[in-house]
């Protein structure tokens, strides 16, 4: 997996759409606290890597969740879990 992929991810009681930032062998949160991601929605980030970097430092800089900057970077049909589908001519 790669960082910038989409996935989609449980959360409460709904499913919703989320930007992966980052993959670790390690975490400090427990086991029983950790799920799994219910698809991976991408194969390539949607988004190039210059744009997830802007993104989460925007987060940072603005102290805002990382998670609406990231959504507010993608387009609003990505965003909602469509699959990306280029057309050649």
């Amino acid at each position: 997996m790669v960082p910038g992929i989409r996935v989609k991810v449980p959360f409460a009681n709904r499913q919703l759409i989320g930007v992966l930032i980052e993959v670790t062998e390690t975490t400090d949160v427990p086991v029983n606290k950790l799920k799994p991601a219910l698809e991976i929605l991408d194969s390539t980030p949607p988004l190039p890597a210059h744009l997830l970097k802007l993104a989460r430092w925007s987060a940072s800089y603005y102290q805002h969740p990382a998670g609406e900057a990231l959504s507010q970077a993608l387009p609003v049909l990505l965003r909602k879990g469509k699959r990306i589908t280029i057309s050649r001519r």
